[in-house]
């Protein structure tokens, strides 16, 4: 995701794509929702790995959805912060612009490290009272 390389991205996304087809528990996921990354992050980098490896799972029954939640705030790189630094750096950083009505919602990021990403996304999720969800799952490409 560094060298702005499309390939890698795509060959990963047909990985978890084949992957999450083995998964029975996220059979019935009927809307996809990538982590948002910060505009400035995507002017250096090109695109959004969450985005690709999300759109590789998408299907006429499932909804990706590029724009209900902006990450507003930006954040320096993760992998250089500490546990407590990335949990703080985390919070309030995501805003949500639309309601999202889902029977179950999956939230796609290609790396998961300390969670503090996908802790703070889910709170902006929970905390929106116009969303109808009924449940939520995560699928990350790997834990480092």
């Amino acid at each position: 995701k560094y060298q702005n390389s499309h390939i890698a991205g795509n060959a990963l996304g047909l990985y978890l794509s084949a992957s999450f087809t083995r998964l029975h528990s996220l059979a019935d996921v009927d809307y996809i929702l990538p982590v948002p990354s910060h505009r400035l992050r995507f002017l250096v980098r090109g695109f959004n790995q969450a985005e690709i490896l999300a759109k590789h799972l998408a299907s006429a029954h499932r909804i990706v959805d590029l724009t209900s939640i902006k990450r507003h705030k930006y954040t320096k790189p993760q992998a250089k912060s500490s546990y407590e630094q990335r949990q703080r750096q985390m919070h309030h950083v995501f805003k949500q612009k639309r309601a999202i009505t889902a029977k179950h919602l999956l939230i796609v990021d290609d790396v998961y490290t300390t969670g503090a990403t996908l802790k703070a996304l889910t709170e902006c999720i929970q905390s929106f009272s116009g969303n109808h969800i009924d449940r939520i799952s995560v699928l990350t490409l790997c834990h480092a």
